[in-house]
């Protein structure tokens, strides 16, 4: 029933203007998104989309995360609970910028808004993307329109960090209500992840080299666990010279070193400088922005054997039973094609999660979003999944490489990750954050 919009009253009669109600049949621009993808009778009520980068290095890995959600509407047969449910994949690259646009991410997001058929968007992909959009589809018509994004792990979209400007979360989310969440274990997960490593790693003793955004949390989650901190500093990547720094971390007797920061440019003479210091007994560990590995392994040299760099996320070798099966029943649709990259996983479970979300609902944008943030996964694709009251994970998996030397190939979609092999998966509890 449509609502209504304006009364009138005379000559003895009373208008009513009403209101249409939202259709998908009024589709998202065509200048960036696709047809609606509908396979069942009718049009759909509404339409889920998803806001990702379709052109640029990451075209193929992003088409694998499109084709995800095709496969589970079709799965599902288009519907959501009592809701018929259509989908369009939109784009917020440039061929230009060869990957997310800012622009297109700001015009994207006001067209979801815009329309009220849309219930909500699977993504961004990018973390400076979803930092443009949220604000504006927290204020959308009808109230915050759910956004899921599978990639994103900057901190600051959805927590306090360390040098974060008063009011930056209030500003992101305008209307005082949240109505963002990721699957991806963010970056205060990458760093509770460091410091479970240090402690599965026996080693007792350890010192931070830290940066704005891991440096704080990794001596929390550290501190937490039993661990001494026995030193931490910042350090100046763009420093020629870091062997005064390696000879003071020396003298703590430290058994492990997070470093945290950037590779570039000159996070290579770091480690060598740590190695000649420290010998090749103390655990050098980083995130991944201190890769690619091949870049480490040229700057650093034989220093760089034995890191350990983290990375959000599984493989696909890695996903529980239910992930697996999810992949197997996906393959045999894509004869001929490579295998798909670990993020269609990830883009099929944040589809699953805002259907799911959708079924529960009243059919409206705050409804869904209330849902989707009281979301609870048992035995999913990914596992179990919570959200906390940031809609961060309560706990998500960390893949942690091991950096071994030049000539071993790279997993599909990993190329960063070239001659390192996988270590293990830790499940990063934000309870050690506490």
């Amino acid at each position: 029933m449509a609502a209504p919009r304006g009364v009138a009253v005379g000559e003895g009669a009373v208008w009513v203007t009403a209101a249409r109600p939202p259709s998908a049949e009024e589709a998202l621009p065509a200048s960036s998104c696709s047809k609606v993808f509908y396979g069942g009778a009718g049009s759909p009520r509404f339409v889920v989309a998803s806001d990702l980068p379709l052109q640029g290095p990451g075209r193929a890995i992003a088409l694998s995360k499109t084709e995800a959600i095709r496969f589970v509407l079709e799965q599902r047969d288009f519907r959501a609970g009592q809701y018929t449910v259509g989908y369009q994949s939109c784009d917020d690259s440039t061929a230009q910028a060869g990957g997310y646009d800012l622009y297109k991410c700001f015009s994207n997001a006001k067209a979801y808004a815009r329309n009220l058929a849309v219930l909500g968007v699977v993504g961004p992909n990018d973390s400076g993307c979803a930092g443009v959009q949220i604000p504006i589809t927290n204020q959308a018509p009808g109230g915050g329109l759910a956004m899921i994004s599978p990639t994103t792990t900057w901190t600051g979209l959805t927590r306090p960090y360390a040098g974060m400007r008063r009011g930056e979360l209030e500003d992101r989310y305008p209307s005082g209500e949240r109505n963002f969440v990721r699957i991806a274990a963010a970056d205060h997960l990458q760093a509770v992840a460091a410091a479970q490593l240090v402690k599965e790693l026996g080693a007792r003793r350890l010192f931070v080299l830290s940066d704005p955004y891991f440096g704080t949390d990794v001596e929390t989650a550290a501190r937490n666990l039993g661990l001494e901190i026995v030193g931490s500093s910042g350090w100046n990547s763009e420093a020629r010279n870091f062997d005064r720094l390696a000879r003071r971390i020396a003298r703590t007797r430290a058994d492990a070193v997070f470093i945290g920061g950037f590779l570039y440019p000159n996070g290579g003479g770091l480690v060598r400088d740590l190695r000649a210091r420290l010998g090749p007994d103390v655990a050098l560990v980083a995130p991944d922005r201190f890769g690619p590995v091949p870049d480490l392994l040229e700057a650093a040299g034989p220093a760089a054997r034995g890191m350990y760099l983290s990375l959000s996320g599984v493989l696909n070798g890695e996903l529980p039973p239910p992930g697996r099966r999810f992949l197997e029943e996906f393959e045999a649709t894509r004869a001929g094609e490579p295998s798909p990259s670990p993020s269609a996983a990830y883009a099929a479970q944040a589809a699953e999660i805002l259907l799911d979300a959708i079924a529960r609902s009243d059919g409206t944008r705050s409804s869904v979003t209330r849902e989707l943030r009281g979301t609870t996964v048992e035995d999913g694709i990914l596992g179990d999944i919570r959200f906390d009251e940031y809609g961060d994970l309560v706990a998500g998996p960390v893949t942690i490489f091991r950096v071994v030397g030049k000539g071993r190939p790279s997993l599909p979609g990993f190329g960063d990750f070239e001659d390192a092999v996988v270590d293990r998966v830790i499940t990063a509890r934000a309870a050690l954050l506490r």
